[in-house]
This record gives C-alpha cells, sequence and structure tokens, in this order.
C-alpha cells in the first residue's frame, strides 16, 4: 500500500511537472525570441517558474484526468498566443502588448501587414512545447490529490502577485526620481545618450518579471485608473525655471519665410551614412542637400518615445516635452493645452498620410496647427508621392507665412511596398535589403520636395528641417546604433554645425532658436546647436537638465495640464 501510494505521488508529480516544464520552456523561449537581456539564466528561471508552476498546479484541480488535460491545454494555448502575439509586437515597435497598446488597435487600419511581417516559423515552438507536455501528461495515470497541488498553488500565486505591485509602488512614487528613471529608461551600456533613450522599460520590467505576470499587469492596467497627480512645491519651483515669465504672453508671433518640417517615418541615421558597392549613399537627395546648404546636421538623435511611436515622436518634436511614463499621451491628454512653434505663423496645417490615427483629430488643434488635412476615411493612406504633393500645393498658396508638418508613410515595416534599385552587398538580406531600397525610394520623393524649395520663390526664406519620427525596432538592424538623423536649414542658419549626439527634445529648442523665438515662454528642456557646442557625446554637454529630468517634469506637467491652468 505505502509503494502504491509513492508511485501515485510520483506519477502525480511527473504530470504536474510535465505543463510546469512546458510553461517554462515557453517563457525561456520567449526570452530567447525577443532577445530579452536578463541579470543571470538562473534569475530568469526562478521568475519564469512561478507562472509555470501556478499553471501545473492548476491541472490538477479537477476530478476527472479530462478536466486537467482540459485547464492544460487551454493555459498553454493562450499562453502561446500571448506570447507570440507579444513577441511580433515586440520585433515591430519595441514594445510589449499593455493595455495601452491594445487601445491603440484603431491605429493599425491599413497597417496590418507591418505586423504580419514580424511572423517567423521558430515562433511555433511554443504551441509544439505545449502540446508535448500535454501529450506527457495524457500518458500518465491520473487521481485527484488535490491538497498538495492547493498548497503549492498558494505559494506560487502569493509570490506571483506580490511581484506586480512593486512595479507600481515604484513607478507611481514619482517624488523619487530614481523610481523614474529606473523604470523608464532603457539601460543600454554605451553611453549616457543611449542608456537615456527613455523608451519605456519593458525591456528593464522583463528582466524582473515573466511574460504571463506581464499578462497579469495587462489586466490591472485595464481596470486600474490613474489617479490624480499633485505638484509639490519643490517640482514647481523646478518647472517654473525652464518657464520665461519676462514678456507674460507669447512672443515674437510673427514669423518670416515657411516651415517645412518633415517627420519621416522609422528613419534611422545609419540609412544616412549608408553607401552601395559603387560607394554612392543610400540616400543622394537628402545628403546633396545638406552638403550644398549650410545646415545643421547630425545622424544621432536619441529618441525618447514611450507608448505612443509616431505620436510620441510628434509631441516631442512640436511641443519640446516627452511623453509621459505610462500610457499613450496623444490619447490621454490629447485635450490639453500645449506650446508649440506652430502659432508663430498665420496659417498652419498637419499633412497626414491616414486616418484614424494618434488622435490627430484633437492634438493637431491642441498642438497650435490650425488645419489637418489627410486623406478621407473611406482611403486608407496616402503614399509618400501624394504626401509631397498635398505639401508643394499648400505652401505655394500660402499668401502669409505658412507651418507645415510633413507625416511619411511609405517607409513603415514591412518594407515591401517599394523596391527601388540598390546595388547592395550579397550579406545585405531579406527586410534589411527591403529596408534600405525603401529608402532609395523615400529619398527620390523627400529629393523632389527639395528641388522644388530650392527654385520655388515661396520658399526663398523657408526654414526646413527633415528628421525620423523614430527609428524602427526590426531585430534584423540590431547591429546598427538607435538613433534617428536632423537636417535642419534656413535663414539663420549661415555656417554647417556638426551635432555629434543630441536628444530628440533638443530639436524644438534649437528650431524656436532658429526662428529667432528666443523670448517664447517656453524654451523646452533641450539645448540648442546655436548657441551650445554639440559636437561631443551628450554626457559631456552643458544642459540644462538631463534627460532623466525632463522626462520626470513632463511627465508632471502632462498630466496636470501645467501651461492650460
Amino acid at each position: 500500500m505505502q509503494k502504491k501510494k509513492i508511485t501515485d505521488i510520483l506519477i502525480r508529480m511527473a504530470g504536474f511537472a510535465a505543463v510546469a516544464a512546458g510553461v517554462l520552456i515557453q517563457l525561456l523561449l520567449f526570452d530567447r525570441f525577443c532577445r530579452i537581456e536578463r541579470n543571470s539564466m538562473w534569475l530568469s528561471v526562478l521568475y519564469n517558474c512561478i507562472p509555470a508552476i501556478l499553471i501545473g498546479g492548476l491541472c490538477y484541480l479537477p476530478k476527472r484526468k479530462a478536466g486537467g488535460i482540459t485547464i492544460a491545454a487551454i493555459a498553454l494555448t493562450v499562453s502561446s498566443i500571448w506570447l507570440i502575439c507579444n513577441c511580433m509586437y515586440y520585433r515591430v515597435n519595441g514594445l510589449f502588448i499593455t493595455w495601452q497598446v491594445a487601445q491603440m488597435a484603431s491605429n493599425l487600419h491599413g497597417y496590418e501587414s507591418s505586423i504580419a511581417a514580424c511572423w517567423s516559423w521558430k515562433l511555433l515552438a511554443l504551441p509544439i512545447t505545449g502540446l508535448l507536455s500535454i501529450s506527457a501528461m495524457a500518458l500518465l495515470p491520473y487521481e485527484r490529490k488535490a491538497k498538495g497541488a492547493m498548497g503549492i498553488m498558494g505559494a506560487a500565486l502569493a509570490l506571483y502577485l506580490i511581484s506586480v505591485p512593486l512595479k507600481y509602488a515604484n513607478r507611481r512614487n514619482m517624488n523619487n526620481r530614481f523610481c523614474a528613471e529606473w523604470f523608464s529608461l532603457t539601460t543600454v551600456p554605451k553611453g549616457e545618450g543611449e542608456a537615456c533613450s527613455m523608451e519605456y522599460g519593458e525591456h528593464i520590467y522583463m528582466k524582473m518579471h515573466s511574460g504571463l505576470t506581464y499578462l497579469l499587469t495587462f489586466c490591472k492596467d485595464a481596470v486600474w485608473k490613474e489617479g490624480s497627480v499633485e505638484l509639490s512645491e519643490e517640482d514647481r519651483e523646478r518647472i517654473e525655471a525652464f518657464i520665461q515669465r519676462k514678456t507674460g504672453e507669447e512672443a515674437n508671433e510673427a514669423a518670416e519665410g515657411h516651415l517645412l518640417y518633415v517627420l519621416v517615418e522609422s528613419m534611422e541615421g545609419w540609412i544616412m551614412e549608408t553607401t552601395d558597392l559603387h560607394g554612392e549613399p543610400i540616400c543622394p537627395n537628402l545628403k546633396r542637400w545638406a552638403e550644398s546648404h549650410p545646415c545643421i546636421y547630425t545622424d544621432k538623435v536619441f529618441s525618447q518615445k514611450v507608448y505612443g511611436e509616431s505620436g510620441d515622436g510628434q509631441l516631442i518634436c512640436t511641443t519640446g516635452m516627452l511623453p509621459i511614463d505610462n500610457g499613450l499621451t496623444c490619447n490621454l491628454y490629447g485635450t490639453n493645452t500645449y506650446p508649440n512653434f506652430a502659432h508663430f505663423y498665420p496659417k498652419s496645417a498637419i499633412i497626414s498620410p491616414s486616418t484614424y490615427m494618434y488622435n490627430r483629430e484633437i492634438t493637431t488643434y491642441s498642438y497650435g496647427f490650425q488645419e489637418l488635412i489627410e486623406p478621407v476615411k473611406e482611403t486608407p493612406w496616402w503614399n509618400d508621392n501624394i504626401l509631397v504633393d498635398k505639401t508643394i500645393e499648400y505652401l505655394s498658396k500660402a499668401d502669409k507665412p505658412a507651418c507645415v508638418m510633413a507625416l511619411t508613410v511609405d517607409s513603415h515595416m514591412p518594407f515591401t511596398n517599394y523596391n527601388a534599385e540598390v546595388d547592395l552587398a550579397d550579406s545585405i538580406e531579406g527586410m534589411e535589403r527591403g529596408y534600405i531600397r525603401v529608402f532609395r525610394h523615400v529619398d527620390e520623393e523627400l529629393g523632389r520636395l527639395l528641388s522644388w524649395a530650392d527654385t520655388a520663390a515661396c520658399m526663398e526664406n523657408a526654414t526646413i528641417v527633415i528628421t525620423g519620427d523614430h527609428y524602427t525596432w526590426y531585430e534584423g538592424f540590431s547591429g546598427r546604433p538607435r538613433s534617428c538623423p536632423l537636417i535642419m536649414t534656413g535663414p539663420a542658419i549661415r555656417e554647417n554645425i556638426a551635432v555629434e549626439e543630441m536628444y530628440q527634445m533638443d530639436i524644438y529648442t534649437i528650431l524656436l532658436d532658429a526662428l529667432g523665438q528666443t523670448d517664447y515662454y517656453w524654451q523646452g528642456f533641450g539645448v540648442s546647436a546655436l548657441k551650445t557646442d554639440m559636437r561631443m557625446p551628450v554626457a559631456e554637454q552643458e544642459r540644462p537638465c538631463s534627460a532623466q529630468e525632463a522626462l520626470y517634469l513632463s511627465n508632471l506637467m502632462i498630466r496636470t495640464n501645467y501651461f492650460g491652468k
């Protein structure tokens, strides 16, 4: 009898272990597919064991074997789908699927192919692992002995739930800047510029928690609403140090000459410096423009987007503020009052290639623009050819100085819609080859726009800015530097100014300086290349505040609608 009892316990433990091992292997494969850097392998196994034990125990609560197998099948299927979706989305945008990301689903209008392009057959290893563990469980005898399983589950569940509030306690204690920095910045061991790129810390979070714990935080975000934020006197003083009160109102609102601001989709700095097999630049028109006009130029603008991808890029470049630390800024705080250089122009417009994107029906006006020009809602999008035509048409017809922000789209993933002829080395394959060829096409369209600007009488005193809204996150580019380029020309820029590195928030400050709007009440958190020597890494530049401080203060200002009050 004693021997049979021991045998039964061992059989039950084997079934329990089969399911738990399946979940654990799935989570470790997920780490591998997403290339998540963890502190150590044993720590990864430790944190991933918690949900694995929990799910393994769930399979032994039903009285019948069929019930246990059903629960195991459901749990492993859900985990497979959840991990596959997160892995694919991570490869597209560098983000895991949070509640805020799920709310952006309507923004996929016409862009589903970008995510589909990140499918990889290796992801089938996740459901196959689950199937093998269920098969192993099905081959074993089954007798219900729930007491032991419930004890193990209780301990695992306690650890599982304790790990989540730690994140929230630190994130919401915004008076502690170190907590805000730790959970909001990407830690890349390559100097301050990349270390403070301020991508949202899913990478850091996943160092400490498992993929299924992340599912729990997804559900928590869906039901837990943000509380109100109160400014301490110390925070208010730190914010006021960046606001100019000497004029009382917005100053220097009369602008001279048009402003053409082009935000290029997913434009990485290295594409500006890359050449084909014949030594010709991939972007000859942009390079020629930068070399033939006095300009501010760099290929190293560190993106500071958080959740909103292109939406956050637009926020930073137009307002000089950084996104909130948790949530989609343009959706949650789209109706706020924001400072913006568009206020200086009698006419202004955002020309967007697609509809339903990043709450632009609201943010266009809260950012200070007077008009949103986009396709009719029955048309998915305009390509860059149409976008350039619309931009030229708008500026040509403007009888007063006008500001246009043109948002390109052809360089959006999956980089297959345009296939310009470029001779490339055979070692460049797949999506990276497609990315390079797409940018030859984008360069041709922008070259057409710049050629028009060179000859059009209305552009004689124009200021022109070309930069990326953010860089792409496709893993095939992992060997490339993570930065966007910047080209800025205008009447105030009379010599070539080389910038070694800069933050995305600097673009706003530089532009105000180039437009002569140095008395405007909000100059942003950045520094101007027209006043500061930026021929050095950002860590060595003199700055009024760090990137971390700017993130912290921007978060408070946006959540309290500081400029609206």
